[in-house]
């Protein structure tokens, strides 16, 4: 089984902002991140729920539209309101939270990194457990509007 797909797609039109762009069951699962993966726990960013892509759109790149980063991704831990993912880039291991608000989800770099001891001293590295549950968009979690 392969491991699931990644890509954050950096768009120039209509106004410069990302994609990040998650694949579950066969289908990138696509949130629009106007400022990018944040780069410190304590700055949260803006993540939008847009339109599921098809897969090959992992690849696709246009003179508006390029691929910043791109590699796996793990679920590491979910609940109702958010679920917490390791994302294995080309340069860097990160784990990332995505949290839903109820009307949008914030993109959180989690304190605690992969390989990193933890404010506990334990080691946080990636257990490989893979949940099962789907991601769930904003919308669909409290209905259709």
């Amino acid at each position: 089984m392969s491991r699931p797909v990644w890509v954050l797609h950096e768009h120039e039109q209509p106004r410069h902002h990302f994609d990040l762009r998650l694949e579950q069951d066969g289908t990138l699962r696509s949130w629009a991140v106007p400022k990018g993966l944040p780069i410190d726990s304590r700055h949260d960013r803006l993540a939008v729920a847009v339109p599921d892509h098809d897969l090959d759109h992992a690849t696709y790149t246009d003179e508006h539209k390029s691929i910043a980063d791109h590699g796996w991704w793990e679920l590491v831990d979910r609940n109702e309101r958010r679920f917490v993912f390791d994302l294995h880039g080309t340069a860097f291991v990160r784990r990332y939270a995505l949290i839903d608000t109820g009307r949008d989800w914030l993109l959180h770099l989690v304190k605690d990194q992969p390989g990193e001891p933890s404010q506990s001293g334990r080691n946080t590295s990636s257990t490989g457990t893979s949940k099962s549950r789907p991601i769930r968009k904003a919308s669909e979690s409290r209905g259709s509007k």
